[in-house]
């Protein structure tokens, strides 16, 4: 990741757009690949990868991508990956939006997956605030 190179691409392509449009130089968007990503993984288990990080068997990750099939563990970040960002944060950010859809769903989404989307967007929102202390701010489906 070169937080350098996305600046350019994010500022040459905000350049023909209203500044309004684009986010307050102290602002850093986070987004958060849910709602399919997370349907097929129970709830205990996004707590799992979130305190220890993946561990699937690489078999498993051959076999679903050799049928064409992303699973969650290719979007569900763990605490240990957060860190890593954080150290590439520029000092200047102060302000934290995590955005997301779970628009993305085959099917809607049912009180299961709600309670898992919403699991993981709090353990990425306590990380950002409770960690870095940053101001965190959802936006979720808009």
């Amino acid at each position: 990741y070169n937080i350098s190179k996305f600046c350019q691409i994010v500022h040459k392509r905000g350049a023909n757009n209203s500044s309004a449009e684009l986010p307050e130089k102290n602002l850093l968007v986070v987004h958060l690949r849910i709602g399919d990503s997370l349907q097929s993984i129970r709830l205990d288990e996004i707590y799992d990868v979130w305190n220890y990080g993946v561990s699937i068997i690489a078999l498993q990750i051959r076999n679903m991508v050799h049928k064409n099939q992303l699973g969650w563990w290719h979007y569900l970040q763990s605490k240990c990956y957060y860190s890593a960002v954080l150290k590439m944060i520029p000092a200047s950010v102060k302000k934290v939006v995590l955005v997301g859809s779970t628009v993305h769903s085959k099917t809607p989404l049912s009180s299961q997956y709600i309670a898992q989307n919403a699991a993981y967007l709090e353990l990425v929102k306590q990380f950002f605030e409770e960690e870095a202390g940053y101001v965190v701010n959802l936006r979720i489906n808009n």
